[in-house]
């Protein structure tokens, strides 16, 4: 039994290697494809990109989102304010998209990986952008309180059907017409690994997703 279950766990192993190969090796020309529909986009503005555009974004999200879970992290002292100021630096074509961000509340730290937790950003605010496609204003809420601090982000979308509510972090669920519900299982398990927990809400005007996590 022992060299049976040793045997499973090597196979997982190099199953669990080969996966991580093939993600590393699919983003590069992932890149190269992306370059060129934005070189194609600007050349020949009219000829219906936006499929092609959905379709690399959305591989490019499971690519991300499946090497920021599968590749292990350390983990250090991380401040929610620094982590948020930077996130948003990252982001600041947001303004071409006519949307509009604030951070508002209280810092609090909390040991993780500051890659994963920006994947999990990441995740939330491509979301909210995409069901705000006309503009819109996302905000970022923090708290704290004993032992605990959250993150909110809310935006000024239509929200989420009280009909997908209960299944948003579960694979094959999406709210989007070209979705799989990947990026947000990932978000849960990863946030679920820095020992904390994710939550959806009903915001005053669109969805919000609140992530909490274990301060020090």
């Amino acid at each position: 039994m022992m060299e049976l279950l040793s045997s499973l766990a090597q196979a997982y192993d190099e199953l669990e290697w080969i996966s991580l190969a093939s993600v590393h090796n699919a983003r590069q020309p992932l890149t190269i494809i992306q370059g060129h529909l934005d070189l194609m986009r600007s050349e020949y503005p009219n000829e219906g990109w936006d499929p092609i555009e959905n379709a690399v974004s959305d591989l490019d999200e499971f690519l991300s989102a499946h090497l920021a879970f599968k590749t292990e992290r350390p983990h250090i002292e991380l401040s929610i304010i620094r982590l948020m100021n930077q996130f948003l630096r990252d982001y600041k074509w947001l303004t071409t998209r006519g949307v509009t961000a604030t951070v508002q509340g209280t810092d609090f730290h909390f040991s993780g990986n500051a890659e994963q937790i920006n994947q999990c950003l990441r995740t939330l605010v491509d979301n909210a952008v995409d069901a705000m496609p006309h503009g819109g204003s996302l905000r970022f809420e923090l708290t704290a309180g004993p032992g605990w601090g959250e993150v909110a982000v809310e935006d000024t979308g239509p929200g989420v059907p009280a009909s997908h509510q209960h299944c948003l972090f579960y694979a094959g669920q999406s709210t989007k017409a070209t979705g799989h519900g990947i990026g947000l299982v990932y978000l849960r398990r990863i946030v679920e690994l820095h020992g904390g927990s994710v939550r959806y809400e009903d915001g005053q005007a669109g969805a919000r997703f609140v992530l909490r996590f274990p301060t020090i």
